[in-house]
């Protein structure tokens, strides 16, 4: 399973998600918390649905070691690193 849009959604309604954070070293991707639930979706609560990015990390860990496609996909992408150069190309050249 690709963690694609519609992943990204299904993780949002259980108060989670896939973000993109720029650093020095490139592009990282994790795991974090939705702090406002509400801004995803309509039927989410205002508040957020986890205590912390970690315990957001927690859910999908434990979610994917039960089988689910949708946790695995996420946790597989969580942590990871895009160099910035690997990065350029892959927007300037399509690689």
């Amino acid at each position: 399973m690709l963690f694609d849009s519609v992943a990204q959604h299904d993780a949002f309604l259980e108060g989670w998600g896939l973000f993109e954070t720029d650093e020095d070293d490139g592009l990282h991707i994790d795991i974090a918390r939705l702090d406002s639930p509400r801004d995803a979706h309509a039927s989410l609560p205002l508040e957020p649905m986890f205590d912390s990015d970690a315990a957001a990390v927690a859910h999908v860990k434990l979610r994917a070691a039960e089988g689910s496609a949708l946790h695995q996909a996420a946790l597989r992408l969580h942590g990871t690193v895009t160099p910035w150069i690997q990065w350029c190309r892959v927007v300037t050249q399509g690689e």
